[in-house]
């Protein structure tokens, strides 16, 4: 709620640099408040402020600190846990709130991320992602800054001023209580010295009969006087060691123990005598009686005046203090319950409410808290009845915490609230009043109904589902859609819900070691699971393959994960065909001359067979995947034109091209390719073979060159018929044979009786020419078998 008072609490959003003064020494008074050892305990004074403005911000988070010494220590911190920051230590938590202890006034920052002091810290560069900061130092009653008071939010927010000056409140109401507390602190040491000198310095209490033997002494007077308890026990008291200053202080110390007797309290100032000196005491004799009056003992006691004066001026100047913080808390207190947005109350059996602050009033309609506190509580409630028993629950436990309530409206309107009150007793046990808040979760409510029906939503849909979806709570299974109870061998979600995750489970050590795997990613480190494969074996029996991965969520309040899950097995079981499939087309490809080979568009070759890398002269076919598939041609431009013609035609088919072998040399080999499209028609690539048919080129080109040659001797015999004589026939035949086949080694036969005559030759080295004979026209030579046959013979 926003107040119409001034807004003080000085902002401060220039740089965190430190004030004046600051130093080790700056809030050395707060090691009063943070020493662990001391009996004053700050947690409890953060506890109930630190809810306040957290409550106040509807803030998340909060957190308290004091410095001793320099050292922050966080001493009360609300919702960490709930953000997972609980085991963060404390100079990260600090690191927030000593923005606080460092800025003259209260400290705000609407967007972290934004504020370059504080865009930096974890908390706010990570998880949980803090946004809302406002922040107050706490100063001690000297001026010292001893701590601070921060709210943090993962929501920016832009609080009114008001809100900020109650935060500072709030502050100055922690150093109040903590004062309070060191002051209450101080005031019980203060009475245990006080008794410590009473005991152990000159001061005494004896024990004496009504006609003043003396029965019993304390150390402290024993000690006083140097004296052992035997030597004074059972001896008149003013015949002791401490009352031998003279006779006159006998007298009076007798008539006192007389006096006494009678019932009488006495008290005065006297002189006693110690081990080496005497001493003023302030002393009485206490009468002791039984139930019919009758003095059955006399209770002594000696203090030194001057000790005891001191310490009862300290101790009502610190009593003073106490009442004057008390009443200040009390007043802030009041402050406080005005400005929450909780309805606070205070109600007697007899009266009805006896207090309320405005929110309560706003929250039932009434235009004032005097409007409110006339009327019949009853009439706030939808149901009378529903008061009556609030009240006596109330009663029966001391309290109520959260119950649900409908309330009334002056307008007739209902509202549903969350009550919580608790039963104030006296020392009779008699009820004296009660003290309670109400908050309204008419909005909650709704957003509940909005949560059942989404979760509605939600199963419906899952129910359509293919695929399988369970959810387990510590591994056992919560909820199963049709689709995953089908997959699990069960005729229905009803018969697999109840069963353990384990009973699916395959009996292999491989499979159970995956599962536990799984199990502990979930409901211990609450991570997610990557998409995993694994086997199960249903309730009918059946093993199945499936895939599955779980994510941590929260179902019904609990931990748990929730599985999405398919049967993969058919998929399987075509992905071990294909393979078998691949493996015995790997086999027939690694045994084939040609070179096999894939190649996609953007990756190159991908698989080439052993026959491939020979070809291009590659040592493995692991060195010439590696290589770009264009330096494999000799002439770049023939594989796009390859390729050009292989996409748009699906296929190229024995198309001749020049390749470079790795050591630069280049043959001739024919390409055949096929295209392979997915569904959208797009390219995935290309299967092909290459055959090197350089030595069939060669040989192609041999007989060419030979055919070009018996043509042109052909051409030239027809010219041997114009020569004169048999020896110029032989001699121009000679001739064409040198010209046309320029062979090393030539010559001419003439058939005569059946055989062969050598009527010319040559050779292309004079000095090697054989001795040329006639041979017989039936025998097996070349020359002979060419002259039977009519035909040209090579050999």
């Amino acid at each position: 709620m926003e107040s119409d008072e001034p807004f003080s609490a000085p902002f401060s959003r220039s740089s965190f640099s430190e004030p004046a003064g600051w130093g080790p020494d700056t809030n050395a008074p707060a090691a009063v408040y943070a020493d662990p050892g001391a009996d004053v305990d700050p947690e409890r004074s953060f506890g109930r402020v630190l809810d306040l403005a957290t409550r106040l911000f509807e803030a998340p988070m909060g957190i308290g600190t004091l410095h001793a010494n320099g050292q922050p220590r966080v001493v009360a911190a609300d919702g960490l846990r709930d953000a997972g920051l609980q085991d963060e230590g404390d100079g990260i938590k600090a690191r927030l709130c000593t923005r606080a202890l460092r800025s003259p006034g209260a400290t705000v920052v609407t967007n972290a991320t934004d504020d370059d002091r504080l865009a930096d810290h974890p908390w706010v560069a990570g998880d949980p992602g803090i946004r809302f900061y406002a922040g107050a130092p706490l100063v001690g009653p000297q001026g010292h800054r001893i701590g601070s008071l921060c709210v943090l939010d993962t929501e920016a927010q832009s609080p009114p001023p008001a809100d900020v000056d109650r935060l500072k409140g709030l502050a100055e109401m922690i150093v109040n209580e903590l004062e309070l507390h060191r002051q209450a602190d101080a005031w019980d040491r203060a009475r245990q010295q006080y008794e410590a000198i009473f005991n152990h310095t000159y001061q005494f209490t004896g024990l004496l009969t009504p006609d003043g033997i003396l029965v019993e002494a304390n150390d402290t007077a024993l000690e006083f006087g140097g004296l052992e308890r035997e030597e004074v026990v059972g001896t008149p008291f003013w015949d002791t060691h401490w009352w031998q200053t003279g006779p006159e202080t006998q007298q009076k110390l007798r008539a006192a123990v007389e006096q006494a007797a009678e019932g009488e309290f006495v008290r005065y100032e006297a002189d006693v005598q110690g081990a080496d000196e005497t001493r003023t005491i302030d002393f009485s004799i206490r009468p002791v009686t039984d139930g019919d009056g009758s003095v059955t003992m006399l209770i002594p006691e000696g203090r030194d005046i001057t000790d005891r004066k001191r310490q009862e001026r300290q101790l009502r100047k610190e009593k003073r203090k106490t009442e004057e913080a008390l009443q200040a808390r009390d007043a802030l207190l009041g402050s406080i319950t005005e400005n929450i947005s909780e309805g606070i109350y205070r109600s007697t059996p007899d009266d009805g409410l006896v207090y309320a602050n405005e929110a309560l009033a706003d929250m039932l309609g009434y235009r004032s808290v005097d409007a409110l506190l006339e009327a019949d509580p009853v009439h706030f409630y939808a149901d009378p009845d529903q008061r009556a028993q609030v009240i006596q629950q109330s009663n029966r436990n001391d309290g109520i915490t959260g119950v649900e309530v409908e309330f009334r409206r002056t307008d007739g309107t209902t509202f549903t609230g969350l009550l919580s009150a608790t039963t104030v007793r006296g020392p009779d046990g008699a009820v004296q009043y009660y003290d309670g808040a109400v908050t309204e979760i008419t909005e909650q409510k709704r957003q509940e109904q909005q949560l059942r029906q989404s979760r509605e939503r939600w199963r419906r849909l899952v129910e359509k589902l293919q695929d399988g979806l369970h959810i387990a709570v510590d591994g056992d299974i919560r909820y199963i859609n049709p689709a995953g109870a089908e997959i699990l061998g069960a005729d229905a979600p009803d018969d697999v819900i109840g069963h353990s995750l384990w009973d699916f489970v395959a009996l292999e050590q491989a499979q159970q070691e995956i599962f536990e795997d799984r199990l502990r990613k979930i409901y211990r480190e609450r991570t997610s699971t990557a998409p995993q494969e694994m086997e199960i074996t249903g309730l009918n029996g059946e093993r199945r393959v499936i895939e599955s991965y779980t994510v941590p969520i929260k179902f019904d309040g609990e931990q748990a994960g929730q599985t999405v899950f398919r049967d993969i097995t058919e998929q399987k079981e075509m992905e071990q065909a294909l393979r078998e499939r691949e493996a015995r087309l790997r086999s027939i490809t690694e045994n084939v001359s040609d070179g096999i080979y894939r190649s996609t568009p953007n990756k190159g070759l991908v698989y080439a067979n052993r026959a491939f890398a020979d070809i291009f002269g590659y040592e493995s076919v692991e060195a010439i995947l590696q290589i770009d598939p264009i330096e494999l041609y000799a002439n770049p431009d023939a594989r796009s034109e390859n390729r050009r013609i292989t996409k748009e035609q699906d296929h190229i088919d024995a198309a001749e091209a020049e390749f470079r072998r790795k050591d630069g040399s280049t043959f001739t080999g024919l390409v055949s390719a096929t295209t392979v499209r997915d569904e959208n028609d797009e390219v995935i690539y290309y299967d092909g073979a290459i055959t090197d048919i350089t030595e069939q080129k060669e040989q192609a080109r041999t007989l060419r060159d030979r055919q070009q040659k018996l043509e042109s001797l052909y051409t030239a015999t027809r010219h041997l018929l114009r020569a004169e004589t048999p020896d110029a026939v032989a001699t121009r035949i000679q001739h064409v044979l040198q010209d046309v086949f320029d062979y090393p080694l030539a010559g001419v036969d003439f058939a005569e009786d059946g055989r062969l005559v050598p009527v010319e030759g040559a050779i292309a080295s004079p000095g090697q020419m054989p001795t040329i004979q006639s041979l017989s026209a039936g025998g097996d030579s070349i020359g002979a078998r060419a002259y039977r046959s009519g035909e040209t013979v090579v050999g």
